[in-house]
């Protein structure tokens, strides 16, 4: 296990050819994103989500024109409970899927019956081998340290994290994208 910098997690996700990200917490304190969470501003009004929609949209388009990269994500979702950053965050669902991210949501309860951690994690392959990122947060809710596992190094840790991935992917059904 080792400690990783801002830089050198952004440097993994960019080598990784398949990225899946779990998200149950309900708030996230990203200062970028304070500014336009607070005028509910959504991808096309947002120079820094314009960026991130420019990095997907070449991660997940086939070779020549991108990489060819599989990212998924699975955020847990209350529904009518949803707080006002899950809210703006599900508004910006639609954007983020049509830019090539398989973005998907399951249902708190259904999270918890099928035994899915209440803590963020990552799942990396890159070259064909796996790693798990466990994102540390204060009690603000702001990211801190990420720690990287690889699975030579723990392989019944990264295995439990792969099987939580498929089991989140099994319940949270994907969405199809409007024919264009």
């Amino acid at each position: 296990m080792k400690t990783l910098d801002p830089e050198a997690f952004q440097d993994l996700l960019g080598q990784s050819k398949q990225v899946f990200r779990w998200m149950p917490r309900r708030d996230y304190l990203v200062d970028r994103e304070q500014a336009a969470f607070a005028d509910r501003l959504l991808p096309p009004d947002v120079d820094w989500w314009r960026e991130y929609m420019a990095t997907m949209t070449h991660w997940t388009a086939a070779p020549p024109d991108g990489e060819g990269k599989v990212v998924q994500r699975v955020v847990v979702d209350d529904g009518d409970g949803n707080c006002p950053y899950q809210q703006w965050l599900a508004a910006a669902d639609p954007f983020l899927r049509e830019v090539g991210e398989d973005l998907r949501r399951i249902p708190r309860e259904v999270a918890i019956e099928a035994g899915l951690p209440g803590y963020d994690f990552f799942v990396l392959i890159a070259d064909g081998a796996t790693a798990l990122v466990l994102p540390l947060y204060d009690g603000s809710g702001r990211v801190g340290d990420r720690i990287l596992v690889d699975y030579a190094d723990s392989p019944d840790l990264v295995g439990q994290h792969c099987a939580w991935r498929d089991l989140a992917l099994n319940h949270a059904p994907a969405v199809a994208l409007p024919a264009a």
